[in-house]
């Protein structure tokens, strides 16, 4: 875990410290994606680890230090080799059949965002909302 998560931290201070929101379990967080606010999640896993709660703050300081590498080198290592590594696999007519699923995710609104990846109408304005999808 050390060299996957020297790999995938922002700077060589980041995540050298035991801290109660640890590497682990913020990528865990992240990946579970919840629709809750961002408090009751850190709460409910601080709840799980048996610790005193941290700030929503905490948490998305702690997020800003972690590369976005780490879920592909995730993904790669946790999906695509143990699915598709041995190549023993369905195929239809010979070809794998993949599913897409696609959603917009929000992402910081600020110029330089909208630039790259434009605008559509929100509720609350214009806003970057660009599309993300994943393959099954």
């Amino acid at each position: 875990m050390n060299s996957f998560k020297h790999r995938h931290r922002q700077s060589d201070k980041a995540f050298t410290r035991e801290r109660r929101l640890s590497f682990a379990l913020l990528v865990v967080l992240i990946m579970r994606n919840s629709v809750k606010s961002l408090q009751n999640v850190v709460n409910e896993a601080m709840t799980w680890q048996e610790q005193p709660p941290v700030t929503a703050s905490a948490y998305s300081q702690a997020r800003y230090k972690l590369k976005h590498t780490a879920f592909i080198e995730l993904n790669q290592d946790a999906v695509v080799q143990t699915q598709y590594g041995d190549g023993d696999y369905l195929r239809f007519w010979g070809f794998r059949v993949l599913a897409i699923d696609g959603s917009r995710i929000t992402i910081p609104d600020n110029q330089a965002m909208r630039e790259e990846f434009g605008t559509i109408a929100w509720a609350n304005g214009l806003m970057p909302r660009p599309p993300c999808c994943t393959t099954y």
